[in-house]
């Protein structure tokens, strides 16, 4: 048995990158050939290739809506991605209690910056650093601090009551009536050696 222990080639995973990204090819990433699973990626893209054209001619574009569920979509062509119809159809298609698609304002900006932090090839993959410094974070919508700006919450009508129940003290449970913590569930702490 080998000394190394590899990683399993994870078949499933890699399918559903390939459906969105497409197949990395040796022109966009020329070390792939060196990369341990580079066989099983071919035998993989092959497989998907073959099964794709057995379902095509049974295929209705009327059906297909240009969201990604639970169906596999269709391949991407040769050396090529989704991830632009992917990303467009995922922000539009996701919309807020409202009903306005919260995403759309992510833009084409937030396509670049995806795209990029997603490269198969690593030497050409942005950096964190390269991507803190995307026009992404700086052009578009004011981002704010408080997650909850914008957010309609209505809250029921409730009895005010004047009794004096401490939520502090009277709930929790290992508490004495004097509200002091009861040392006997305290675990006690551990002694140091000399």
């Amino acid at each position: 048995m080998d000394s190394k222990k590899t990683v399993p080639f994870q078949r499933n995973q890699m399918q559903k990158i390939i459906e969105i990204m497409g197949v990395p090819t040796k022109d966009k990433w020329p070390l792939l050939p060196t990369m341990p699973e580079y066989n099983q990626l071919n035998t993989l893209a092959n497989s998907m290739a073959s099964s794709h054209h057995g379902h095509h001619s049974h295929h209705h574009p009327h059906h297909h809506h240009g969201h990604y569920g639970s169906r596999n979509p269709p391949p991407p062509p040769p050396g090529g991605s989704n991830l632009e119809k992917w990303y467009y159809s995922t922000i539009n298609h996701t919309s807020a209690p409202g009903g306005t698609p919260p995403l759309a304002s992510l833009g084409s900006e937030g396509y670049k910056l995806l795209a990029g932090l997603l490269e198969y090839d690593p030497s050409k993959r942005l950096t964190a650093a390269q991507a803190l410094q995307s026009p992404f974070f700086s052009t578009g919508d004011r981002v704010s601090a408080n997650c909850f700006e914008g957010c309609k919450n209505e809250y029921p009508c409730r009895r005010v009551s004047q009794d004096d129940n401490d939520i502090r003290t009277s709930s929790l449970p290992g508490t004495k009536r004097s509200g002091l913590p009861d040392d006997s569930l305290i675990r006690p702490a551990k002694r140091q050696k000399e």
